[in-house]
């Protein structure tokens, strides 16, 4: 571990209901937020190490409506992109920054964005 952590940020624009970064504006509204991260090169010992730990945690919070990882040139899971179910922005953040693979120091980078489902 570097004891640097990932660049967490979010790339969406302000709302047209005034919140930012897509946050619900009443209680109870679910967005769905995208997680997008990159894993940091010669880590995938480290995903695999901690892979049980982090679809454990995908089942306990019962927030994740979709998730795959990344596969690079040969195959290999390299990131991974998780859809939450949450009533923020702030909650997105939350759940990733506890997400096991996040704590081990997976991450080169983890990209929030609100994404609206159209197909599927």
């Amino acid at each position: 571990k570097s004891g640097r952590g990932p660049v967490f940020w979010s790339d969406n624009c302000v709302a047209s209901s005034g919140s930012p970064h897509g946050a619900a504006s009443q209680k109870g509204t679910i967005v769905r937020i995208a997680v997008i991260t990159r894993d940091k090169p010669g880590h995938l010992h480290l995903r695999v190490e901690t892979r049980d730990a982090h679809l454990a945690y995908i089942k306990e919070t019962g927030i994740v409506e979709m998730a795959g990882p990344f596969l690079d040139d040969t195959e290999e899971m390299c990131g991974s992109l998780i859809v939450l179910e949450v009533e923020n922005m702030a909650a997105a953040q939350a759940w990733a920054e506890n997400d096991p693979y996040n704590k081990a120091g997976l991450f080169e980078s983890v990209t929030l964005s609100q994404w609206k489902k159209v197909i599927g």
